[in-house]
């Protein structure tokens, strides 16, 4: 299972650095890691730069679902994962998501939760949950248009609810 993780950036130099360890420390490696920053006035896109294995993509300040958008674009491998630069994963998130996908192949979206992994749908369905927990086929993800940038509040929860009416 290949996965791109794509990580957006708001004048996060503070924390950048934490969220992409958190992603190279993972006991499960990511095939590719994108920052796309979302016209940070800071020097975040230095952070970016600083490692190895980061690719960066900068873009005009149009708000984090979408750079989410555009790094998915960008991406060149069949799974996607989402990550906030605030925010940081769990050693073993990508882990338990891939084992989690190679014991369920036909479950093409799931969210890592304190007790495991559950598909998009259990996990809605017991309240809401944040973008940085999920891992999700690009195919459907596009499939679905991504995240609707005309929405000014959930535009995450409004995918994530059309997602999970495509998998019916």
């Amino acid at each position: 299972m290949k996965i791109s993780v794509i990580i957006s950036a708001h004048n996060d130099v503070a924390t950048l650095a934490k969220a992409i360890r958190s992603v190279l420390e993972q006991s499960y490696q990511a095939d590719e890691i994108i920052v796309v920053d979302d016209g940070s006035r800071d020097a975040t896109n230095e952070v970016a730069k600083n490692y190895e294995r980061v690719s960066l993509l900068r873009q005009k300040e149009m708000g984090r679902f979408s750079a989410w958008n555009n790094g998915v674009m960008m991406a060149e491998n069949s799974w996607i994962a989402f990550l906030d630069a605030k925010e940081r994963w769990n050693t073993h998130k990508l882990k338990e998501q891939v084992a989690f996908h190679n014991k369920n192949q036909n479950v093409k979206a799931s969210v890592f939760i304190d007790k495991g992994v559950a598909t998009l749908e259990e996990a809605m369905s017991k309240g809401r949950i944040n973008t940085s927990q999920i891992v999700v086929e690009k195919k459907l993800f596009e499939k679905e248009g991504g995240f609707d940038e005309a929405f000014e509040v959930l535009e995450d929860e409004e995918l994530w609810l059309r997602v999970v009416e495509a998998v019916k």
